[in-house]
């Protein structure tokens, strides 16, 4: 009997010390410290402080996770960008939780596994066409945020004059008001300010992302076992599974590709198979106490993934819908253009695009008001949807314009009979406060190949033709043709 009881002790022993020895070590690094983590107090969807005072986005999610998984201690410190910067040069931070990684930063800090992959972007007024590239920025006046990585990229631009402002907020806004020409940031911060405080219709973005960047996690030089640890705990977060979940939160995807564990560690696997009868039994005694933790666990997941599932509804419909109408917007429009132009091309079909502008629209807005103006868009929304085929795309493409994608068609006066039934459709007023409000539309209409064969091309010219039709009087269409 007691030599049964010690070579169970024996294997046991074994199993144990083979466990530990092949079990990956944490970089050195003192967990009892707690980490001054410093982010842009106004950078969503990364970073920033909500209307209850509360610090939130991508990046501190993922630095909770890592808080939790490395067993670290964390104070967030949010702060002006500017601020962030010089408050880790001067080590009065250990971390900045999200920036962008550049070759004159690396010089400077150490940086992490990246977190994302960033874009820069020129956004300018609607109405603006002398802006279609960064070369287009010589001479013009360009808002961006202080301590901006665009700096490095600008500043070698003839005759630019760089204004700074404290978050991309405040450039974007200079935008608007008309204190600059066009102003530079990130592409995703700059859509979310645009959707969130309605000006989408008065923004555009132009020309080429400016630069992809690198970006992640951020610590002042001499700090290399911090970094280890970091890396450790975001290739854990990939592992899991939780840092998809939270990247699909604040972006909508996905963008890692689980990894075959089994595969990886399958000659671990078949050596400990001999002995997981006895793992099985060490683990009984553990079971009821593992057990509840586990039902614990499983309940804050399921909340969390609600959670996250609203969070991605809401970014969606915040990127591809327009918030008066909630009819699908540019972004959404520009895609299912060029979807259909590929289709198109492959089977040599036809498609038909309508650009709808109301007329004298701007009287609405002065006379009853933008509250009044927005109902009106929003009926004339319903109005039209009901007209359109089911197989059509119809949205807002801003302002008080509209568009109808016609995703296949056979012949022209498929095109032409759609603009008749949409301008039948305006002859009947619309009731709005117990008024009778009369509105007509000029439509242009461009054919697929023959209106061009890009999504700019058919899209100019369509454009076009609507202006001759408005020209011409409203209330009517006009077909593009060469001779336009």
């Amino acid at each position: 009997m007691k030599r049964k009881v010690y070579i169970i002790i024996l294997v046991a022993f074994i199993v144990g010390f083979f466990i530990v020895t092949r079990t990956p070590k944490d970089a050195s690094f003192d967990e009892s410290i707690t980490l001054r983590v410093a982010g842009d107090n106004n950078h969503p969807p990364y970073e920033y402080v909500d209307e209850n005072g509360i610090f939130k986005g991508f990046n501190v999610d993922i630095m909770n996770a890592l808080s939790i998984e490395l067993g670290i201690h964390i104070e967030y410190m949010p702060m002006e960008w500017s601020n962030a910067v010089k408050a880790l040069e001067e080590k009065k931070v250990d971390l900045i939780q999200g920036i962008s990684k550049t070759e004159e930063r690396e010089k400077k800090f150490l940086f992490t596994k990246p977190t994302a992959i960033n874009s820069q972007s020129i956004f300018v007024m609607k109405d603006t066409s002398i802006v279609s590239g960064i070369e287009d920025l010589s001479g013009l006046r360009v808002a961006l945020q202080e301590g901006d990585i665009n700096h490095e990229i600008l500043k070698n631009i003839p005759n630019i004059v760089l204004i700074t402002k404290s978050d991309q907020k405040e450039a974007i806004n200079a935008l608007i008001s008309g204190e600059v020409d066009a102003s530079v940031g990130n592409r995703l911060t700059g859509l979310y300010y645009s959707q969130r405080e309605r000006m989408s219709h008065l923004v555009k973005i132009v020309g080429e992302p400016m630069r992809i960047t690198e970006y992640g996690i951020a610590t002042y030089m001499g700090n290399e076992n911090l970094v280890l640890t970091l890396d450790q705990g975001l290739e854990r977060l990939k592992t899991n599974g939780t840092y998809d979940k939270i990247y699909s939160k604040w972006f909508g995807e996905e963008i890692t590709q689980r990894k075959d564990i089994i595969k990886a560690y399958l000659k671990e696997i078949t050596i400990i198979t001999g002995v997981i009868f006895i793992i099985i039994i060490l683990f009984i005694i553990w079971n009821k106490k593992l057990s509840k933790e586990v039902y614990k666990r499983t309940k804050e997941l399921q909340a969390a993934n609600k959670e996250l599932l609203l969070y991605q509804k809401e970014i969606h419909k915040l990127a591809y819908y327009d918030t008066v109408t909630s009819l699908p917007n540019r972004a959404f429009l520009t895609e299912a253009i060029n979807k259909s132009i590929s289709q198109a091309s492959v089977w040599n079909t036809k498609f038909a695009l309508l650009i709808l502008d109301l007329d004298k629209f701007k009287d609405i807005n002065d006379t009853l008001g933008h509250e009044a103006g927005d109902m009106v868009l929003k009926l004339v929304g319903e109005r039209v949807n009901k007209v359109v085929r089911k197989s059509d795309v119809f949205g807002r493409f801003g302002g008080d314009e509209f568009l109808v994608l016609m995703t296949e068609i056979n012949h022209t006066n498929e095109a032409i009979s759609l603009a008749n039934r949409i301008l039948d459709a305006f002859k009947t007023p619309f009731i709005l406060y117990e008024e009778y409000i009369h509105v007509t539309t000029s439509i242009g209409i461009g054919i697929y190949p023959e209106a061009g064969e890009t999504a700019r091309a058919i899209m100019k010219n369509a454009d076009m033709s609507m202006y001759r039709a408005k020209n011409s009087g409203g209330n009517r269409y006009c077909i593009y043709t060469k001779e336009i």
